[in-house]
């Protein structure tokens, strides 16, 4: 009966094993998403403020933040429109000196002019490279503003329709890996 429970033991590590594999090498075969739907967000300009909090996995590393259909509409507060081309998308996470670190995104760069509509547009952002993560409680934040500030106090403009996705990688549960690091000892022990 020993053996069985060690082999079953055994057999459910080997599959954290290959997920701490796969997450080393990018595959995307362990990713999960979390979706953030923008349809009637509005912006300010200025800083870049707080639209949302995502919930991922906690310690999670950030592979790819995705943005689908957006459509945009921008204001004219003041008699000088706010542009397209000036609204900013971003997330905010952990680097691996566990210090907070933003990356930002201009979804439609090429629309210098405004008001209006502007898209929709679909991208991406291969977060792999910069090495950003959840924190330990799980939390990414999604952040947004415009680069002109029209002094008015009034949003510069709002998303009509659009999704954003992060896609994450889990990180298995440190007493997941002790596990492991023992079934390991006592199956080559056993073998000896």
């Amino acid at each position: 009966m020993r053996s069985r429970s060690m082999t079953l033991l055994c057999g459910i590590l080997a599959a954290f094993t290959s997920a701490s594999i796969a997450l080393a090498d990018g595959s995307d075969e362990t990713t999960e998403k979390v979706l953030y739907d923008l349809t009637g967000v509005e912006y300010f300009g200025g800083p870049p403020q707080l639209f949302a909090i995502l919930e991922v996995s906690p310690s999670a590393r950030l592979v790819e933040f995705r943005w689908e259909n957006v459509v945009l509409e921008t204001y004219d507060n003041v008699g000088v429109p706010n542009w397209g081309s000036e609204a900013v998308l971003g997330i905010e996470a952990i680097n691996t000196a566990g210090e907070s670190f933003s990356e930002y995104f201009f979804p439609f760069p090429d629309a210098n002019s405004g008001p209006g509509p502007f898209g929709p547009v679909d991208g991406s952002l291969d977060l792999l490279l910069v090495d950003m993560f959840a924190d330990q409680s799980g939390h990414v934040s999604v952040l947004g503003g415009s680069t002109w500030e029209d002094g008015s106090g009034l949003p510069a403009g709002h998303y009509l329709s659009g999704i954003l996705a992060l896609i994450y990688a889990p990180i298995p549960a440190p007493g997941a890996l002790i596990l492991l690091g023992i079934a390991a000892a006592r199956s080559r022990r056993r073998r000896r």
